[in-house]
């Protein structure tokens, strides 16, 4: 078990475990009843929430970063980087906005801009690459719970799907012990 989850009590281990389950499992019913992706990204995002929630020392983007280290062994880092390349491409293409910001401000897309340039430079170890990449999931996230995200917006649908495939190829490879 990773020292972060040393003070951890064993039945709330078990429980997250069976939470994080239940979540992607509803992730794959919407999908399947046709929810535009919106839904199951919540629901996946609540699995992922459920994880990091077991790391409650520090700032909820810092728990999201460090949940990298905690759940995944090194090579998992490095095979979810393989398989979210279509999914970078796309995020780097035009990073996404931090909605706290006007669109005009300088700070708008500074941040996911330096977080993309680190998850697609392979010369970065997997971790910190992942840890990138999840920090701007978290941007999306937090964009589209906090109400910034558009339904009939085509470029908000494609972050949210994108997203949320990000989280369905990575959370399968999270363990907690």
């Amino acid at each position: 078990m990773h020292p972060e989850l040393s003070g951890v009590a064993p039945h709330s281990i078990h429980g997250t475990d069976q939470l994080v389950q239940a979540w992607c499992r509803e992730a794959t019913d919407l999908e399947a009843r046709s929810m535009a992706g919106w839904s199951a990204f919540v629901a996946r995002w609540m699995a992922f929430n459920a994880l990091y929630n077991l790391l409650n020392r520090r700032s909820e983007l810092d728990r999201v970063k460090l949940s990298v280290d905690v759940f995944l062994k090194p090579e998992d880092c490095a095979d979810i980087l393989q398989n979210v390349q279509a999914q970078l491409a796309f995020l780097n293409s035009k990073p996404p906005g931090d909605d706290r910001y006007d669109s005009a401000d300088q700070r708008y897309r500074e941040q996911s801009a330096a977080d993309l340039k680190i998850a697609c430079d392979p010369s970065k170890k997997p971790q910190d690459r992942l840890r990138a990449l999840f920090a701007v999931v978290y941007l999306i996230r937090c964009n589209l719970v906090h109400g910034n995200k558009h339904p009939e917006w085509s470029r908000d649908r494609a972050l949210v799907q994108w997203c949320s495939e990000v989280l369905e190829i990575s959370l399968p490879r999270m363990r907690i012990c």
